[in-house]
């Protein structure tokens, strides 16, 4: 018996011990899982805040398309301006070239007016000739002059006008041979010599007949060469000063076409 008790006391104290350690790797399992929770929570955690990390990159990814639209969408207004302004920079660019040759072909005809050739050099004036031929009597060169006016023969005409004016500048026909000699210029476009012939008429024959037609031609003029602020000043003094003219009449309606 004492034999088995030893025994039993030797299996007893290994078990104790296997116990002991059961214990011990028990423990250290627990350690184990309570690690891996924590880890579990800390990972779906951590997932967590993965998903809100992608949702707001989705809702920023939105947002920049959304934005990247409205981007392409003002390129796109904008390259359609830019065509826009090259086109209408084009017709100014044509305009401005017909305006030019304009200009160089007045200033031709200013150098024929003045008798002289591109080199600046002198040449005989055809309308020294003409003017020479023409009758004496101031009202029979006056005549002659209109009637190459009506011919169309306006550089005739301006230098018969300019004869009789020069030879008889108190003549009745001075205002009338004023404001038609402006008219050559106007017939041919050439508005600024118009309008400076014209106001030859206002400051030289205030008096005269032609005055209102003067004012009347002078603001077409003005206006012809896109200047409405003078033309309309021009056209409101005639009105004002000739209201009851036919002038006047026509001043108004051509004022209500600058509007």
């Amino acid at each position: 018996m004492q034999q088995d008790v030893i025994t039993l006391d030797r299996r007893l104290a290994s078990i104790e011990r296997r116990n002991a350690v059961l214990e011990t790797q028990t423990r250290e399992i627990e350690d184990t899982r309570q690690t891996l929770e924590s880890k579990d929570s800390e990972i779906k955690n951590q997932a967590a805040s993965l998903r809100v990390s992608i949702e707001n990159l989705e809702e920023e990814m939105r947002l920049l398309g959304g934005r990247l639209e409205e981007v392409e969408v003002k390129t796109r207004q904008k390259l359609g301006e830019t065509e826009t302004d090259i086109q209408q920079r084009g017709q100014k660019t044509a305009s401005l070239e017909g305006k030019i040759l304009q200009m160089e072909d007045r200033i031709k005809q200013l150098e024929a007016y003045l008798n002289m050739d591109a080199a600046g050099s002198a040449r005989p004036a055809a309308a020294a000739s003409a003017a020479e031929a023409a009758p004496t009597g101031e009202k029979e060169r006056y005549a002659a002059a209109r009637a190459a006016f009506d011919q169309g023969e306006f550089e005739k005409a301006r230098s018969l006008f300019g004869k009789l004016l020069a030879d008889f500048p108190n003549s009745a026909q001075a205002s009338s041979a004023q404001f038609w000699l402006g008219e050559t210029y106007y017939r041919e476009k050439w508005y600024e010599k118009a309008i400076l012939e014209y106001q030859k008429v206002v400051e030289k024959y205030p008096k005269g007949n032609k005055l209102p037609a003067a004012l009347l031609k002078q603001g077409f003029a003005f206006s012809n060469l896109g200047d409405n602020a003078n033309g309309r000043l021009v056209l409101e003094s005639l009105i004002q000063k000739y209201p009851d003219s036919n002038e006047a009449e026509i001043a108004a309606k051509k004022l209500e076409g600058m509007k």
